[in-house]
């Protein structure tokens, strides 16, 4: 889980200071609410791209010993799974829909303009909800569409404060979490504990979400594009769609359930986290 790191100021100094893990200790876990610090677990690292800043940053994590998960502390100036800053999204944003800029002047300098509608995109779906979550922190603005009235209402708060509420307080992403982590920006449960399949103690990312059936395992969702990642499965595949990589179903055996913990899952540590 991923929780914001306390810290204003810039890349450089975010990263001076994370020498010291006591500077920011959880004193509780956010995940089982234990009333105790959690014990530093190491770093891993992601890319941002920040106004003088390219390259990659360390986030800190910590571990909680009652529950086993860990909680990462993510710079306020990054957004989750996304590379650039909430600076950078902010000011081609705002070029764009309130400026009526081109989309290669609204765009950072060598930044390929698929990069500016991906934002487009998902700022536009998620515009009615930012309005409806943001009017706790600001006084909703006069506008002719949400797309304008949530720009206002960032701009009136701030981006980062405006994102350190969102993520911090109602668990929404400023551009929207992927489906897969919709609707709060966790993944599936580990097994036993919610009836799915996760990570649990090996520090493993689920990769689809199961059902529990007597006599198989009916795999009702995957991540797009992770199809492949089911080595040794393909025989039991009922329905995969070759064209995007979407896997609906696997059929498995009842001899074979207690092979349950060996389907492949993706090791946690993506670069954009």
């Amino acid at each position: 889980m991923q929780i914001l790191h306390p810290f204003t100021g810039s890349v450089q100094q975010y990263l001076e200071q994370l020498a010291d893990p006591d500077q920011h200790r959880p004193a509780h876990c956010p995940q089982c609410q234990a009333k105790r610090p959690l014990t530093a677990h190491g770093f891993y690292t992601r890319t941002i791209i920040a106004a003088a800043f390219d390259g990659l940053i360390r986030v800190r994590r910590y571990l909680c010993q009652t529950c086993r998960r860990t909680v990462s502390l993510l710079p306020e100036f990054a957004l989750p799974y996304l590379r650039s800053s909430v600076t950078v999204i902010a000011l081609f944003l705002v070029a764009r829909l309130l400026q009526a800029k081109t989309l290669a002047a609204a765009l950072p300098p060598s930044s390929p303009y698929q990069r500016g509608q991906f934002w487009l995109r998902r700022f536009r779906a998620q515009a009615e909800a930012l309005c409806v979550a943001l009017a706790a922190l600001t006084k909703p603005a006069p506008a002719p569409g949400f797309v304008q009235r949530a720009l206002a209402m960032l701009e009136s708060s701030g981006w980062v404060p405006a994102h350190r509420f969102l993520f911090a307080s109602v668990r929404q992403h400023l551009l929207g979490w992927p489906s897969s982590l919709v609707p709060d920006g966790r993944r599936a449960a580990p097994f036993g504990a919610r009836g799915g399949l996760g990570r649990g103690a090996r520090g493993l990312e689920p990769l689809v979400d199961l059902h529990h059936r007597p006599g198989d395992v009916e795999i009702r969702r995957c991540v797009p594009g992770r199809a492949g990642l089911v080595a040794g499965l393909d025989e039991h595949v009922v329905d995969l769609d070759r064209k995007n990589g979407h896997l609906y179903r696997v059929a498995w055996p009842r001899a074979a359930r207690e092979a349950l913990g060996s389907l492949p899952h993706e090791p946690r540590g993506g670069s954009y986290r």
